[in-house]
């Protein structure tokens, strides 16, 4: 490991040979890089180690599960991490900061800074708008601080530092991590099912309960915060595409764990119908 070197960027892929390429373009030479393949099927790792020797596989059904992040911080030996994403670009401005933390003796612990998203070619919606929980979610920082809120899909990564020991960036374009959204329609709606399902079944097993009520007001809120606050409208019928995607998503959250505490899950439904059909036909026998 370089001594010029105090922070470490981990990526974890999974075949992604189309994008692997430029999101590792800005790091090259400037940090060092730990790549996680989760047993990719395409040329992701022969592409990754054109940019480092440290290449590790690691199952991880969860899609960076709580163990991946355990397993991930293992490898670091510096004192400062970036967990970055294959869909992401990080600008030079941003990197710099990153490096004039890492090396110089400052009070500074983390750097939070903002994420715009990008579909359909355009600019939708800012992550996040709310500057403290930018501040909890930030994905720079000390190693020895990270605490991992574990969930079945994107495990968060939190931290409990005091807020002015965190840098909070300008929400310009040279400081905010760029993220290129490759969804098209059917793509979203596969991955939000599988983003649903897992929620919904989080919420049930810690006891948590919906109704109308909740139904509405998640699915609402999530649509004003996507296309108000974080001022999706400005991106036209696109910023106005991903409100509903993301309002749908936390209806489906809902409705599933509605299913779920009425017993109303697919099973469960073939069960009372069988036993209708068996009634029924019971009925007719009779008659």
């Amino acid at each position: 490991m370089s001594s010029e070197l105090n922070y470490t960027v981990v990526l974890g892929v999974y075949n992604e040979e189309e994008r692997l390429e430029l999101a590792l373009r800005n790091f090259f030479g400037k940090a060092e890089i730990i790549i996680i393949d989760n047993f990719s099927k395409d040329k992701t790792v022969e592409i990754a180690k054109k940019y480092t020797d440290q290449v590790y596989s690691y199952k991880n059904p969860g899609n960076q599960d709580k163990g991946y992040y355990k397993f991930a911080l293992s490898l670091v030996k510096t004192d400062y991490v970036y967990f970055a994403s294959a869909a992401e670009i990080v600008p030079i401005a941003l990197l710099k900061e990153f490096h004039r933390i890492s090396k110089e003796n400052t009070k500074y612990k983390a750097i939070a800074f903002m994420r715009k998203s990008i579909s359909y070619g355009v600019w939708t919606h800012r992550n996040w708008s709310n500057h403290e929980t930018i501040k909890r979610n930030a994905r720079f920082i000390r190693k020895e601080c990270i605490d991992i809120e574990a969930h079945e899909i994107h495990s968060e990564i939190k931290n409990n530092i005091p807020k002015s020991e965190v840098l909070l960036l300008p929400a310009n374009d040279n400081h905010v991590v760029w993220q290129f959204r490759d969804y098209d329609v059917t793509t979203t709606e596969l991955k939000h099912s599988r983003y649903s399902i897992a929620e919904s079944k989080e919420l049930f097993e810690s006891g948590k309960r919906t109704g109308v009520f909740s139904l509405l007001f998640y699915s609402l809120k999530e649509f004003y915060s996507s296309y108000v606050r974080n001022r999706g409208y400005k991106a036209g019928m696109i910023g106005f595409f991903t409100a509903i995607w993301r309002s749908q998503m936390k209806f489906n959250v809902h409705a599933r764990l509605w299913e779920m505490q009425n017993k109303l899950t697919l099973n469960d439904v073939k069960i009372i119908h069988e036993n209708m059909k068996k009634e029924m036909l019971d009925k007719i026998e009779i008659v």
